[in-house]
């Protein structure tokens, strides 16, 4: 796959969900480097933003991640910040 394809695929998939993971991404778009692709599309002048996310798993132990979305999209209008 060609890199502007996969940026095709990736705004198409943020204007599909309200927030996406790097995992998520991964998985289901099958792209080896979500954040490269996350940069190019914010280079490119698209508004995506993130924030850290804390949370236990289940074994007790803290992990943190990002979470993405697309700025004007359906989590910030259903959230306030």
């Amino acid at each position: 796959m060609d890199n502007t394809t996969d940026l095709e695929r990736l705004l198409e998939l943020f204007q599909k969900k309200p927030t996406l993971t790097v995992r998520q991404i991964s998985a289901w778009l099958k792209l080896n480097s979500p954040r490269k692709c996350i940069s190019d599309l914010r280079k490119k002048g698209y508004p995506i933003k993130d924030r850290w996310m804390h949370e236990v798993d289940a074994y007790g132990t803290p992990r943190k991640y990002k979470e993405y979305w697309l700025e004007g999209g359906e989590f910030e209008r259903a959230n306030v910040f």
